[in-house]
């Protein structure tokens, strides 16, 4: 009887051995995923804030242009506002023999026709 006992408790070492090696593996293999995974994440979220620096900073400089641009059509719109203020305008006006202006929309333009 005390060999089968001797083996009942090698055989429940064996296992508890092997239970423990088990743990050890999965937990290897969890932490390694685990370092994967925070690695992957780490790069897209670089790759991102990259991507976004990108395209705003495209986009703040199609701004400016539209902002500058504008705001020279309407310094260019006040000058022409000036000339027409004029009395030699007004005169060619009534006789129709003013020309059209680049700041004039098509409004203004087919109006003045």
């Amino acid at each position: 009887m005390c060999a089968s006992l001797r083996s009942a408790q090698h055989y429940e070492r064996d296992l508890r051995e092997k239970n423990r090696q088990n743990r050890i593996l999965f937990d290897r293999e969890n932490a390694e995923e685990m370092r994967r995974q925070l690695e992957y994440n780490s790069a897209v979220l670089v790759q991102k804030r990259w991507r976004g620096n990108v395209g705003r900073k495209f986009g703040l400089r199609v701004l400016k242009e539209g902002r500058s641009k504008i705001r020279e059509a309407w310094r260019l719109r006040k000058e022409d506002e000036k000339k027409k203020r004029g009395a030699a305008y007004k005169i060619r006006e009534s006789m129709a023999l003013t020309k059209r202006f680049s700041s004039d929309s098509m409004e203004e333009a087919v109006l003045r026709r």
